[in-house]
């Protein structure tokens, strides 16, 4: 798995070796843990905005949160050096250092949300369509968008809301 590097400021090392600048590694995908980080930043805010948020106030909550979550759970090495006994070594890797640190944690998060954003947000969204049928058409196996059949429609059989249905029931205007 190939990591991520995010330039976060010219080499402060000793003797300053790296030309391209200290970097900071992220995953290429969030992890499980991330994931459900990310689902429950999620999860919280919907419900303060259930309490009279608005939409705005919702979504840059949700950014906050985010930043935090996908550095924390994103970022996992760097190559930054220090002096030792025998000359330049590795500053082992703190991810707080990072999160107690705008100036160097915007620029990961920046990354971050670019990797993870639509990972953390599409389970969500899939679950949040009306229904299954809905859900099924929104991708084919590879990936891309289907378009609506145009032309018969088919009266629906059930109403969702029977047993072993997983979507709110259905309201049929007549």
């Amino acid at each position: 798995m190939e990591l991520v590097e995010v330039r976060v400021r010219d080499c402060a090392c000793p003797g300053s070796p790296h030309a391209e600048g200290d970097t900071v590694s992220l995953l290429p995908q969030l992890s499980i843990e991330g994931g459900a980080a990310a689902e429950l930043d999620l999860v919280e805010v919907m419900n303060a905005a259930k309490e009279g948020d608005s939409r705005e106030a919702s979504y840059a909550k949700l950014l906050v949160r985010w930043t935090a979550t996908f550095v924390r759970y994103g970022a996992v090495a760097w190559n930054w050096l220090q002096t030792g006994k025998d000359g330049p070594e590795p500053v082992p890797f703190d991810v707080e250092v990072l999160v107690n640190d705008y100036s160097l944690a915007r620029l990961v998060a920046g990354r971050a949300n670019d990797l993870y954003q639509k990972a953390a947000l599409d389970p969500l969204l899939e679950a949040a369509a009306p229904n299954r049928q809905q859900r099924r058409s929104r991708r084919t196996s590879t990936g891309t968008a289907r378009s609506r059949t145009r032309g018969k429609t088919r009266t629906p059989r059930a109403s969702s809301s029977e047993p072993g249905s997983d979507g709110p029931p259905l309201r049929i205007a007549r």
